[in-house]
């Protein structure tokens, strides 16, 4: 039995290969990938200037070593390829705790099917797919990392510390990846062996303060390390502790936004009404005892945290990882719980094939295949045009134009963008200028396109 797990761990990491083989095989460079390759154009790197400001200081770093390897945007595929490799190691480690701990018992392909439809949900693609969140795979090793460390039954005073340590780190590459610590805790909560007695009780208390002292120190990172630095906080460290606010965002574009993420479809107001509903009926039905349950839904709400008290309420898919990872576990663990062995089999294979295969095909339409020909068609543009001084008017472009957009991410025209457009003309050799008197050169008219 191990060896043909052994066997099968290899074929998920293979299709996980082919899967994103898609964001290895082409060359092109998205919305901020253009900004990087504007600084090295023109040889002014930014070297974590920004990524400090919103207390991400690892991640500036990460970042910043990129510089040395980049002549233009053929060269970011690498970097994407490196992010695949991560990917892939987490992958394995993700699946090595859920055996390990016999969370699922002897559903064991579960153990495969769940880390495998996690790395290609619509997170994790677009992190792989844009160069500028490369970085952000090393963040999830390290909260698992942490995790191991917190839970572990001889958690000792050492171990807690380097915990600690991991989870502020993953914290400062990407706070939303970092709070996947919350989902290894859920799944421990639903393993077999857990039944909420003092040892549960006693992980819980550690794994929170741990997570409590880690988000302290992000905060910290965010607030006041721009300043010891001698630059200044952006506005998305500001907090916003309204309530009632927080409450109608979460209920009316916090829930109806994660599950489409999950799914890759403009799912309409009453439906998510009712597969929410669904849920929640189901998932009490299935897990039967009550202080789990509460525990899980808590966990679940509690992992819209980071968005919940920051002042923009900005949602976007590259942050939307841990909700869209619980709800994928809700619905494995319902899947599970069918009387019916080879059907819960068989509709857990469904359920990962399909959103492997959708997200796939949803980025490489709307997201690879967009980002390409907005780029041929810029390129097409200015080199048609006879004339020394050409006009690209940002208002006039269209912003969204592929089959399907959601956020600023998916089926987004990089070249309508203001802080891409100077990139992408300097990598086609014109020189960008918001002057009409210019000369042998590209006009931006720059407006508000948003």
């Amino acid at each position: 039995m191990e060896k043909r797990q052994k066997l099968l761990m290899a074929g998920i990491c293979l299709a996980l290969f082919i899967l994103y083989f898609p964001v290895i095989s082409n060359d092109y460079a998205f919305s901020d990938d253009w900004v990087r390759i504007n600084q090295i154009l023109t040889n002014k790197l930014q070297w974590g200037q920004w990524e400090i400001q919103t207390g991400r200081p690892l991640y500036g770093l990460l970042l910043s070593l990129s510089n040395f390897f980049i002549r233009d945007s053929s060269d970011l595929a690498y970097f994407r390829f490196i992010y695949v490799i991560g990917l892939i190691i987490f992958c394995y480690l993700f699946y090595k705790f859920l055996t390990a701990r016999k969370i699922f018992g002897s559903q064991y392909y579960l153990n495969l099917l769940i880390p495998l439809t996690i790395c290609t949900s619509s997170p994790l693609y677009l992190h792989g797919a844009w160069f500028v969140c490369f970085p952000y795979v090393l963040s999830l090793i390290f909260s698992l990392i942490s995790y191991e460390m917190a839970s572990s039954d001889e958690c000792s005073l050492p171990r807690v510390v380097f915990s600690i340590l991991f989870l502020i780190s993953s914290f400062a590459i990407y706070q939303t990846s970092a709070m996947i610590f919350l989902l290894f805790l859920a799944l421990d909560e639903l393993g077999v062996k857990n039944k909420g007695d003092k040892t549960s009780l006693r992980k819980i208390v550690i794994c929170f303060l741990i997570l409590g002292i880690s988000m302290l120190a992000a905060l910290a990172m965010a607030k006041l390390l721009p300043s010891l630095v001698g630059l200044t906080e952006t506005k998305r460290s500001n907090l916003d502790f309204n309530f009632f606010k927080s409450i109608y965002w979460f209920i009316v574009d916090g829930l109806p936004f994660f599950l489409r993420s999950l799914f890759m479809e403009n799912i309409s107001s009453s439906m998510v009404f009712i597969v929410y509903s669904l849920l929640l009926i189901l998932l009490a039905i299935c897990v039967k005892r009550i202080k789990i349950y509460f525990l899980l839904i808590f966990l679940f709400v509690f992992s819209f945290f980071p968005q919940l008290v920051n002042s923009e309420k900005w949602l976007a898919i590259r942050s939307s990882l841990l909700p869209l990872s619980f709800l994928i576990i809700f619905i494995y663990y319902i899947i599970s719980k069918m009387p019916n062995k080879i059907c819960s089999i068989l509709i857990s294979c469904f359920f990962c094939i399909s959103i492997c295969f959708h997200t796939e095909f949803v980025f490489n339409e709307n997201f690879i295949k967009v980002t390409k020909q907005d780029f041929e068609e810029l390129s097409a543009m200015v080199k048609n045009k006879k004339k020394n001084c050409i006009t690209v008017d940002l208002y006039d472009r269209k912003y969204a134009i592929g089959n399907f957009q959601i956020s600023d991410e998916i089926g987004i025209r990089s070249s309508a963008i203001e802080w891409a457009i100077p990139g992408m003309l300097r990598e086609l050799g014109k020189e960008p200028s918001n002057s009409k008197d210019s000369m042998n050169c590209v006009v931006i008219l720059q407006k508000e396109i948003r």
